[in-house]
Parts: structure tokens; C-alpha cells; sequence
């Protein structure tokens, strides 16, 4: 049977690594990771991700190639898939099938099984709050990036004389927050009042970060779920 193309460079790979074996003594060989890097096309350039990729090929599962290669999951996602071996159970809690045995061709899937079996994954989320002042909302957003909403709501609390509400969340895929933060970040510049601060008068920055968001999801193919979705006017 003729080999898929994510077969083929998983080859590649594993003959890259057999081509560049560690050398006893030497902890961090850089020539050997500068050697692995040109052998895979300076696809996985620095010493962690070729630690994770060395990693990746020795796991008994092929599904985290896989999904590396022909599906494009984020290198440190499939890494940590792999490593922490996570096991579907049922509804009492018993492990029923090993996750590595099931085909899954969607990173999306990915996320939903481990957040549906294990309660220690989590995301981080974006948000966006409103503040008022006696009743009269203010025409200004906090937009930023947090791991407890709640948390960060009360500090604001503390450093301004208004009342905050949340208007928006969605969770996001822990990983790719750098990217996402920098990505929104950049398209609210020009509404940009001070830091996490922003202008928003005509109360559109919310239908704009939504449809980027939606953007960023499709094309880069990253795990962004909406949480919840309250109108302004709320």
C-alpha cells in the first residue's frame, strides 16, 4: 500500500534522528540539533521541539504523528497528548480505551475528549468587561487574557470606583495564547486608550474581536470556544 504523505515525512524524521545520534558526555549538542533542524527543513529549529519531536516518534501510538504532520496540531499540544497518556473513562469514572487507539483527525475533537475526561485541562480565556458608573455605562472595554475570570474582576474592583461586568469569554487553547494575544492586541490599536484599556463608543469591539477570532480559529486551525455571550446593554 502506497505511503500518505505525513508517512513519508514521518520517515524522514525518524531518519533524521538515526542520522544524528547523541553523542555520550555531550548534554546539549547544538551541532547535533542544528543537523537535525536542516534534515527536517528547519521545520522544528530549536532544542525543545526536537526534544518533543524525538519524543513523539518513540511513543507506541502512531495517531500523535499523525496529527502532527498531516493534520498540522500545534507541536506542544501533541507533545503533551503523548506524555500525559490520557484515557478515555466512562460515566464511573473506569478507563475504557486509550485515547492513542482512536483516529482523530481534528484538533478540535482533541480538545473536547480531554476537557470532557479531565478536569485538570485548562485553557486560557480572553475576555471583555464593561465598566459603569452609577448605572451609566462608560465607553470603555477591558479586553485581556486570564486563567480565572473571577480573580481578575475583583482586582479591577479594588482599582477603580465603577462597577464591572463581564460582557464576553471565550476559552482558548493555552499554547497558542501568546499569538492570539499579540494578533487582537494589534487589531484594537488604534482604539487603544491605556494598556488593556479601550475605546469603544459605538460598542463594536465586540462583534470585531468575534470575527477575528473566527478567522484565527479557521485558519490557523486553533481550539477557541465562546463561553458565554451577554449584550452590552445587559
Amino acid at each position: 500500500m502506497e505511503k500518505e504523505q505525513w508517512e513519508i515525512e514521518r520517515d524522514s524524521i525518524i531518519n533524521a534522528f538515526k542520522q544524528c545520534p547523541p553523542q555520550k558526555g555531550i548534554k546539549d549538542d547544538k551541532e547535533r540539533y542544528q543537523k537535525i533542524a536542516a534534515l527536517t527543513n528547519f521545520r522544528y529549529r530549536d532544542k525543545r521541539c526536537i526534544y518533543m519531536l524525538q519524543k513523539l516518534i518513540e511513543c507506541e501510538s502512531p495517531y500523535y504523528m499523525m496529527g502532527l504532520l498531516k493534520y498540522n496540531w500545534p507541536i506542544l499540544t501533541t507533545f503533551n497528548a503523548s506524555t500525559k497518556r490520557y484515557f478515555e473513562k466512562d460515566v464511573d469514572n473506569i478507563i475504557i480505551n486509550p485515547l492513542f487507539k482512536e483516529d482523530i483527525t481534528d484538533l478540535k475533537k482533541l480538545f473536547e475528549l480531554f476537557r470532557k475526561h479531565y478536569k485538570d485541562y485548562s485553557d486560557c480565556l480572553l475576555y471583555i468587561m464593561s465598566i459603569s458608573d452609577d448605572g451609566i455605562l462608560m465607553p470603555y472595554k477591558k479586553i485581556g487574557f486570564s486563567r480565572s475570570i473571577m480573580t481578575r474582576k475583583a482586582r479591577i474592583s479594588l482599582e477603580l470606583p465603577y462597577e464591572i461586568s463581564e460582557i464576553k469569554k471565550w476559552e482558548i487553547e493555552s499554547n497558542r495564547l501568546l499569538f492570539i494575544e499579540r494578533h487582537i492586541h494589534k487589531i484594537l490599536n488604534p482604539h487603544r486608550k491605556n494598556g488593556e484599556w479601550f475605546r469603544d463608543p459605538n460598542d463594536t469591539l465586540i462583534s470585531l474581536i468575534d470575527k477575528e477570532l473566527k478567522h484565527i480559529a479557521t485558519d490557523h486551525n486553533i481550539y477557541i470556544k465562546e463561553i458565554i455571550n451577554v449584550s452590552s446593554a445587559a
